[in-house]
């Protein structure tokens, strides 16, 4: 099996799983990971457009996740003081509280992807991880970057 294959069915499987401890919130794997984001912003409020761009995902797909976690009553939106065109996201004291159980479920998750590895086994799959996702990072930037300059053909 190819690297790649294997890095994307390891991600399938942690994903199911995090989806299946999820539930006990009432939460999906990207709602959790909204709510993360959000407990470590100032006030606990992020422009929905940083939330889009953080999460590399669509205008759409970001107000999708924020209009269910609202209906949930873990965020509220409203409207920048500052900017009336800026949608706002604010974690509830709900939010917060629910994002603190589903992370220590994410913790306990954690442990048990690494339970047949020794610390120095960790430590180097973390550094290993960290120079593959720096190197995608960097290889999508430098095409995004050369698709902006109209240099993509050449």
């Amino acid at each position: 099996m190819d690297l790649g294959l294997r890095i994307k069915k390891i991600n399938d499987l942690m994903e199911k799983r995090a989806n299946h401890q999820m539930q006990k919130e009432d939460l999906t794997f990207s709602q959790h990971h909204v709510l993360v984001y959000l407990i470590q912003c100032p006030e606990y409020t992020a422009p929905l457009k940083e939330l889009e761009k953080y999460f590399r995902v669509a205008q759409a797909t970001m107000a999708g996740i924020v209009v269910r976690l609202e209906s949930k009553g873990l965020v509220e939106s409203s409207v920048s003081s500052k900017d009336k065109r800026v949608k706002m996201v604010t974690l509830t004291e709900e939010g917060a509280e629910s994002c603190r159980r589903s992370y220590r479920n994410m913790k306990a998750g954690e442990e048990k992807l690494k339970a047949r590895l020794s610390e120095d086994d960790v430590r180097e799959l973390e550094r290993l991880l960290d120079i593959v996702y720096q190197t995608m990072h960097d290889d999508l930037e430098t095409d995004e970057s050369m698709k902006e300059n109209g240099k993509e053909n050449l």
